[in-house]
């Protein structure tokens, strides 16, 4: 009941939150108001076909077992029915149906435990006042409410008991002295007391209210109710009594209802932050893209050119090397340990360095650690000695040698020894590839997830991670070209390749005349000429340890050539490069059509669904906040009234008011 100039009936419908979200909508669709009381019978009569109940009435008669056994008797759905008027008190009654003990033709085992569950539900709630109704006309031993009762309300501290149908029984009976007795609290003690209500006589169908309660007023006049004080008799005593226990009880809950409210309030709003912005039209999902897309767009160009200012990265820096979030940072890690891993993996033979000869065991690469990625590669690898290692380049230039000078070889012997030196290029290069786009992934759904909806999250990763498939195929689009100039035929245009060559020849040269230095002093010394002793390869042998030397010359110059287009033209370009402007940003945003909007950003029935609840849930918490406000400090309200209210909770920092004088 509520308190209002003109008098009305509003119904309408709060579905059980477990039913499927069509069946919720469709039950929310019931909602009227009746200004004729004449017209209640009726409103009720649809609410209940609207809920799919069999009818209490049927063509004027009460329905019978055979009309309603093909319905469900009762349902979780509540039927919420406002009464306003001016003469109206504020109140709020919960009427449940009378607990079940047996099954009927009607009535089943599923409808008794639905019953006794919901009557437990609502008795469980600490501000709920219990009003156990028992009628006149039954033992009050075989009352199961009360048994209910003291299990939640040991002392009956907040039950009222009220008694019905007293009229039913004869005037002066033991039966009307036992329930005489019983409202002086003589079998059961209730803290709140008893209360004698006399029900309306078929006859009595259409009397008004105040007819009614004169009706009532007349039969609780007789002798046998004088023990009973009129404070315990009679609908208008009982109306008074609620409204005094309601307003008492608010006031020692007051401050503990406020702070539940305001927690409920805070939980309602922190739902509908979760919910993102409204988006019911393509103005509104539009908008809301827009925003995101500005969001996303800093979030990504940020982690690709490593600026962490924004929330999205934190404060902690305790993070995994290979966070995406941390994009550039992870991806410089990879693009060095690629580096490293081309200098120790690379090469299919590892050669010894000895004495003058050239190898491909480099200091730096010998400190090297393995990473797991490239154990594959390692096991491709061969340890060989430089005469094996020179051995495998002159059978080669055995197999494929033409019209060459004895002594000489031509480029496509050195071309073909370097292809099968640097076979383990593709693999490492593109096990490269898949961990940086794995790390731009992960950002990429890291940031949507941060700025997104979770419903429109998914929609929106649906549509980026076809654009992530483009960019990673197109890093390996370019890869296959870099590959296919290294398997071309070798010109060589650097010029340190001569020089490096050249001066591999000084180091061998200069080794030989060494040794022979120190062949002369040691023969001075036993003054005895030694005939001249420098050794010699000759035939192809000798043609192939040149074409090996040239070949691990040549291979370090391609091999970084390779690592650097690799690191600038690969990963760089492909899978960096763009990374936001590519996927999501307001400029993609702002060319995307109606549908493609609607497509993106349409929020889902349930959604809609949800967010009118909660929106719902928050105008009542509002209101109570302000009720709450204007009951504890009436002055305040009447400031903030001239000022404009606010909306939200009344929590956190606030503004210190000042006062001109």
């Amino acid at each position: 009941m509520r308190t209002d100039i003109d008098e009305s009936i509003r119904a309408r419908i709060i579905p059980d939150g477990k039913l499927p979200t069509a069946d919720q909508n469709r039950l929310t669709l019931f909602n009227r108001t009746i200004t004729d009381f004449n017209e209640f019978d009726r409103l009720i009569e649809d609410a209940t076909d609207h809920m799919g109940l069999p009818p209490a009435v049927k063509d004027g008669k009460r329905a019978t077992a055979s009309d309603t056994r093909k319905a469900k008797a009762f349902s979780r759905n509540v039927l919420s029915i406002e009464i306003s008027g001016p003469d109206r008190l504020p109140l709020t009654v919960v009427d449940l149906p009378g607990l079940i003990h047996a099954e009927t033709a009607v009535q089943t085992t599923e409808d008794k435990n639905l019953i006794h569950s919901l009557v437990e539900t609502y008795l469980m709630e600490e501000r709920t006042i219990v009003l156990a109704v028992v009628p006149a006309t039954n033992d009050l031993v075989n009352n199961a409410i009360f048994d209910k009762c003291r299990k939640v309300d040991p002392k009956f501290a907040r039950t009222l008991g009220i008694i019905t149908k007293m009229d039913k029984l004869p005037a002066g009976s033991k039966a009307e002295k036992t329930w005489l007795n019983n409202a002086q609290n003589g079998a059961i003690a209730l803290q709140l007391g008893w209360y004698l209500l006399k029900n309306r006589s078929d006859e009595e169908g259409d009397l008004s209210f105040a007819e009614r309660s004169k009706s009532e007023a007349e039969f609780f006049s007789g002798e046998s109710y004088k023990v009973i004080p009129d404070t315990n008799k009679g609908i208008a005593s009982l109306r008074s009594r609620i409204a005094d226990l309601i307003y008492e009880d608010g006031k020692q809950r007051l401050p503990k209802i406020r702070e539940e409210a305001q927690r409920k309030l805070s939980e309602v709003n922190a739902s509908l932050q979760r919910l993102g912005d409204e988006r019911s039209n393509v103005a509104e999902q539009k908008g809301l893209l827009m925003t995101i897309g500005v969001d996303f767009h800093n979030i990504v160009s940020n982690a690709v050119e490593g600026h962490w200012e924004h929330d999205f990265f934190g404060p902690n820096t305790d993070v995994e090397l290979d966070d995406g979030r941390f994009l550039r940072a992870a991806a410089t890690g990879l693009q060095e340990q690629f580096s490293r891993q081309m200098l120790k993996y690379g090469n299919k033979y590892i050669i010894p360095q000895m004495g003058e000869y050239a190898g491909t065991n480099f200091t730096i690469a010998q400190g090297l650690s393995s990473v797991k990625p490239f154990e594959s590669v390692k096991n491709l690898q061969r340890q060989v000695t430089r005469e094996q290692a020179v051995k495998w380049a002159s059978d080669i230039h055995t197999k494929t040698r033409g019209r060459d000078i004895p002594e000489n070889f031509d480029s496509s012997l050195v071309t073909r020894l370097f292809h099968e030196q640097s076979e383990n290029w593709d693999k490492i290069a593109m096990e490269h590839i898949g961990k940086v786009e794995q790390l731009c992934t992960d950002l990429v759904i890291a940031a949507i997830k941060y700025v997104c909806p979770a419903e429109l999250a998914n929609n929106l990763f649906d549509r980026v991670e076809g654009i992530l498939e483009r960019r990673f195929n197109a890093a390996h689009s370019e890869l296959n070209k870099l590959l296919e100039d290294c398997k071309a035929p070798i010109s060589i245009y650097d010029a340190a390749h001569a020089s490096d060559v050249q001066a591999m020849i000084d180091r061998k040269l200069q080794a030989q005349l060494d040794d022979r230095q120190r062949q002369l002093e040691a023969h001075h010394f036993n003054r005895t000429l030694p005939g001249l002793d420098i050794p010699k390869q000759t035939g192809n042998m000798n043609t192939a340890s040149k074409a090996l030397d040239q070949l691990i010359t040549l291979y370090a110059h391609q091999r970084d050539t390779f690592t650097a287009n690799m690191i600038h033209q690969v990963i760089e370009r492909h899978l960096l490069k763009g990374l936001a402007n590519e996927t999501f940003s307001p400029t993609i945003v702002h060319g995307l059509s109606d549908q493609e909007v609607m497509d993106l950003a349409k929020e889902p029935v349930e959604v809609t669904t949800e967010r009118n609840g909660l929106k719902h849930r928050k105008d009542i918490l509002e209101k109570t906040r302000k009720a709450f406000l204007k009951v504890l400090n009436p002055r305040t309200v009447a400031v903030e009234g001239m000022d404009g209210e606010t909306e939200g909770s009344d929590d956190g920092p606030k503004r210190l008011r000042r006062r001109m004088i």
